[in-house]
């Protein structure tokens, strides 16, 4: 047997299962994912990270004449 073959075996029998999706019930990685997503989102913007936007902004508008 090969090594390769070796390691997809190993893989097929260590590989999580998971249930086909059920009409009406929320699957619960998308539920966690979509949780995770909104968490971040609801972050506020770093103020090191405003300034460095404000920054390349002014230089990208070069000076006026």
């Amino acid at each position: 047997m090969k090594q390769d073959d070796a390691m997809d075996a190993g893989m097929e029998r260590n590989a999580i299962r998971r249930e086909a999706p059920v009409a009406g019930k929320p699957d619960p990685v998308t539920t966690g994912l979509q949780k995770l997503f909104a968490a971040i989102a609801d972050e506020p913007i770093p103020d090191d990270f405003l300034k460095l936007l404000d920054e390349i902004d002014s230089r990208s508008k070069g000076p006026t004449q």
